[in-house]
């Protein structure tokens, strides 16, 4: 008979801080909660410390928390070398000025990292996508602040392949140059 006080590294973790025994079990079932606004990976110790005579006993945990169903599926098609910008809508429904980290890892998505939104404004985030090769691919875009927690678009890709540019044909007598002339596009919207 007796209690132990329950402790834990990890924060998103909620549970009694202490439980009761009485004849070697358990008094009120022990049920811990999580409680996370971003998805990922940790691991961490659930203590058990008896009142007493200051034993214990510790489990660690392994937490994967999935993140949640995508906000939005957008589909873009395009054709290859040729710029596209998705316009996505993110809103703010709180009273209050919110930051929202922007996260993207695709090396052909260009866009800003943060974005700050006034109260109870809904504004579009613009994101470049520049494909330079034929492809097709599901790709993601989140948003994520410490409050709010995580929003994130699922953007499906299909990337044609390039209309081919016939150059047309150069003609020089031997021993003399000939010209011709290619033109080239700049798929960004920078020089």
């Amino acid at each position: 008979n007796g209690t132990a006080s329950v402790t834990s590294t990890i924060p998103i973790l909620n549970f009694p801080p202490s439980i009761s025994f009485a004849n070697g079990q358990l008094i009120d079932p022990f049920i811990v909660t999580c409680f996370s606004v971003e998805s990922g990976k940790t691991t961490g110790t659930l203590t058990f410390t008896d009142d007493k005579t200051n034993s214990y006993i510790w489990y660690v945990i392994d937490l994967t928390v999935e993140p949640p169903e995508p906000e939005e599926v957008i589909e873009v098609k395009t054709v290859a070398r040729k710029t596209v910008t998705l316009k996505i809508p993110v809103h703010n429904p709180n009273n209050t000025e919110i930051d929202f980290d922007v996260n993207f890892s695709e090396p052909d998505f260009f866009g800003p990292k943060t974005m700050v939104l006034k109260p109870y404004e809904t504004s579009i985030y613009q994101l470049s996508f520049c494909p330079l090769t034929q492809m097709k691919r599901t790709s993601e875009i989140s948003f994520y602040n410490k409050e709010e927690g995580e929003y994130i678009y699922s953007i499906d890709i299909t990337v044609a392949a390039p209309d081919v540019c016939i150059m047309a044909p150069i003609q020089s007598p031997i021993g003399q140059a000939g010209i011709g002339h290619v033109l080239v596009e700049n798929p960004l919207d920078v020089p």
